[in-house]
């Protein structure tokens, strides 16, 4: 499989003639990816010099000759230039975290965020190393600087320990402090002294109140290591078994093999998804029904989709510029009475091309092991992985319910109420107590409460941007960040609203129900706007069908004790009537399907693509 060049166009609108449901929506668009967009768009950000570090405060180093500055080869340098764009705020910005002795500390990238600064003793160089990543081994280490008076000293080296899996202070070290190497344009420990200062940002980094309301303490407990063997899928030792998904495209049948010929976004694989959604809209018209929403809908998704590369080293064994979401095709495949069940197929690796970090989540999800333990006896998750997921979204319009309970759940332990013996159920409990969604980064959307029935954002479960990752590492969407944030460097943002009629397409529920962006009193004279939502967090307007959208609620509509609002991507219970669609469910549990290998999600047919 080549991987293609991905291109900067934004979305590629291709006119269908045969459609027999409703007409385009006229506002339609989406949001802008990261590499293409957000990094380039303009910020401002104002420094305040400070005398003591902080835990985890994002600040900028600063010399005589300019600020010390990381680039996309992972290389320092000491640049003179002004914060423009939001690139430069990330590639300037370094995070503080606490070392073993209070008064030190560590330097992560913030925007490459496996990596953290130390010494190249070769040179006396300070440089960039892969610290919490797939290549790190014995060589990986991190330094601690202590900062007094304009004066930053190297105080202690960690390395990597191939056996304990985890960073052993080097002995024999002596403090070092910095200079400036003028001819590399780097700091250097054998230089003059040079006089530094630290600076930090007023950029929305922390996590938002909303995201943390009860200000829980932040937990020091050991960050779960993915290289342990026993540990997380046996320990993470290589890419080639998720990084092209090869083994996908090869089980892909013949009649959609056109469409994966290559990863990412290109021309011919668009022809053949264009194509197959034409046969779709033939096949479904014979039968009297359609397309729950126009082709354009589900084709603009798709290119924004297979537009988003990673532009940050953030996931472990992740590879800059790959993409985010190798494949989205469409199938067409007939149930045992004939009857067609087309659905759009995301295979995606679940993860963000947009900044995010664990390391600041307060309080997030442990381990488990050892089994049966405490808490406070757990390592917690801190890293992200690779997924891979091939997550069904259905095209036909099977319609929707109008309360809650009248989709079948497969009760006994299949929702969210289920799980916690709770008897009155609701928009919000009434959930799969998995994933319900996916965004249109290619991340799983899982609903507002976790499984304990409160709200993941309440005891500081989720990063700024709204996820967190569970015990296989993988991430996953709670809430919307740019509804508690506004930031700039969200799922979605507010430049995605501007030149449109409507919020941008940010994602689909698993019932096939499209998901928009909140409704901002910026732009209020959007498409339904004035068009409450529904009890789903959903409604109908125009010529959009009906569809979910972003928005926010008061704590106390979910009878929550402190007050503070909660911002939802999706509720929970689903809109679209899930009883007719065909393998919706898991046959290995009680979840829904986002792995299985059915001839619905493009598998050939034989003991893998069974029906």
């Amino acid at each position: 499989m080549k991987q293609s060049r991905t291109p900067f166009v934004a979305v590629v609108l291709i006119v269908l003639p045969l459609y027999y449901g409703t007409a385009t929506p006229v506002g339609l668009n989406t949001p802008g990816s990261f590499v293409q967009t957000i990094s380039r768009r303009p910020v401002s950000v104002s420094l305040e010099r400070i005398e003591v570090v902080e835990d985890r405060s994002r600040v900028v180093i600063g010399s005589p000759i300019g600020n010390l500055r990381t680039n996309d080869e992972f290389r320092l340098s000491i640049i003179d230039q002004d914060i423009r764009t939001v690139d430069d705020l990330l590639s300037t910005t370094f995070v503080a975290v606490p070392c073993e002795k209070t008064d030190e500390f560590r330097l992560d990238s913030e925007k490459h965020s496996l990596y953290s600064i130390t010494l190249e003793m070769a040179t006396g160089n300070i440089v960039l190393n892969n610290t919490w990543g797939l290549g790190r081994n014995s060589n990986s280490s991190f330094v601690c600087f202590s900062y007094v008076s304009g004066a930053l000293t190297v105080k202690n080296l960690f390395r990597f320990d191939p056996n304990s899996h985890g960073y052993v202070r080097a002995t024999g070290f002596n403090d070092s402090l910095l200079g400036i190497d003028e001819a590399g344009n780097t700091f250097n420990i054998t230089s003059k002294p040079a006089t530094t200062t630290i600076s930090v940002t007023d950029f929305a980094f922390d996590i938002p109140i909303d995201f943390d309301p009860l200000s829980t303490p932040y937990q020091p407990n050991k960050r779960v290591s993915w290289s342990t063997p026993g540990v997380v899928r046996d320990g993470v030792t290589s890419l080639e078994e998720t990084i092209l998904m090869s083994d996908l495209a090869r089980q892909i049948g013949q009649e959609y093999a056109s469409q994966v010929a290559t990863i990412g976004w290109d021309d011919s694989t668009t022809v053949a998804a264009v194509n197959k959604l034409r046969e779709i809209q033939s096949d479904l018209g014979d039968e009297g029904a359609h397309l729950r929403y126009h082709p354009e809908v589900y084709l603009a998704f798709r290119e924004s989709s297979l537009s988003r590369t990673l532009g940050t080293a953030s996931v472990v064994n992740g590879v800059m510029g790959q993409n985010t979401v190798p494949y989205v095709f469409f199938t067409n495949e007939t149930d045992n009475s004939g009857v067609h069940h087309p659905f759009m197929v995301i295979a995606s690796f679940s993860v963000h091309d947009v900044p995010f970090r664990l390391l600041d989540v307060p309080r997030p999800p442990g381990s488990g092991i050892p089994r049966g333990s405490g808490y406070a006896q757990q390592d917690v998750t801190r890293d992200a992985l690779l997924a891979n997921f091939q997550v069904k979204i259905p095209l036909r319009d099977y319609g929707e319910v109008i309360e809650i309970g009248a989709n079948d759940m497969l009760t006994g332990g299949n929702t969210l109420a289920d799980d916690e013996g709770e008897r009155t159920i609701d928009a919000w409990n009434y959930a799969s107590n998995s994933a319900i969604g996916i965004a249109i980064d290619g991340v799983l959307i899982y609903p507002v409460l976790n499984n304990t029935l409160s709200p993941a954002m309440e005891k500081g479960e989720v990063t700024n941007i709204g996820t967190h990752v569970g015990r296989g590492l993988n991430l996953h969407w709670h809430a919307d960040g740019h509804s508690a944030t506004g930031n700039g460097i969200n799922l979605y943002n507010l430049p995605d609203y501007e030149g449109h009629d409507h919020p941008p397409l940010i994602g689909f529920g698993l019932d096939g129900v499209a998901l928009y962006g909140k409704h901002e009193s910026s732009f209020a004279g959007m498409d339904g706007t004035d068009v409450e939502l529904n009890l789903f967090g959903g409604h109908e307007h125009g010529s959009y069908n009906y569809h979910y959208h972003a928005h926010s609620v008061e704590s106390g509509d979910l009878g929550r004790r402190d007050d503070y609002e909660i911002h939802v991507l999706l509720k929970g219970a689903w809109a679209g009537k899930i009883g007719p669609i065909p393998n919706f469910w898991s046959d290995k549990n009680k979840q829904v399907d986002v792995t299985g290998h059915s001839i619905y999600a493009g598998f050939a047919r034989g003991p893998r693509g069974s029906q």
